[in-house]
């Protein structure tokens, strides 16, 4: 909403969400839309499919999918785990199929009077040599960044940032700390 609180529609689930577990979920061909108030800006992401497994609707699952963006295709591997009323420990990976690049992150994701919070770590990586969803390949200058994340609706901080560009031996490597 307009004050950086993670707010779902109203009316709520009728029902104790901890209670329900589901052994087998598959989604298929979904539009999720995700909407910053104060600025009206909209993620949506179309072609939404998802197979896996839903512990809890109170917070654990895990599973494999892909989205369109754009026009672009992405892949992902998503996992959540939470204990009891406490702060869900989230795995992701994201590949898009028509760039040479990986995101992968692991953190945990707090509410603070509805606010969201992640802390923990995440790395973008471009690979050597890619093949792409279009059957191209592709060789990079491979380059790996990674940082220790502390972010919610309104700003981030990444520490321990380790940027290196080109391969091992012959690398660029950078450090830092940066706020957005």
């Amino acid at each position: 909403d307009r004050d950086g609180r993670a707010s779902l529609p109203s009316g709520g689930l009728g029902f104790d969400a901890g209670a329900l577990a589901v052994d087998h979920l598959h989604v298929e061909d979904a539009r999720l839309t995700l909407v910053h108030a104060a600025s009206n800006r909209r993620l949506v992401l179309d072609k939404l499919w998802f197979d896996g497994e839903v512990r809890s609707l109170a917070g654990s699952f895990r599973g494999e999918g892909a989205f369109v963006s754009g026009k672009d295709l992405y892949g992902y591997r998503i996992s959540a785990t939470r204990q009891d009323a406490g702060p869900i420990r989230l795995r992701f990976n994201i590949d898009p199929s028509e760039r040479a690049l990986a995101v992968e992150g692991d953190g945990l994701v707090t509410l603070d009077d509805n606010r969201p919070k992640f802390e923990g770590g995440v790395t973008l990586a471009r690979p050597v040599g890619t093949m792409l969803a279009s059957g191209r390949a592709v060789v990079n200058e491979p380059w790996r960044l990674s940082a220790r994340v502390k972010a919610n609706s309104a700003a981030a901080l990444f520490e321990q940032i380790d940027f290196q560009y080109g391969p091992e031996e012959r690398a660029l490597k950078i450090g830092g700390t940066a706020e957005l």
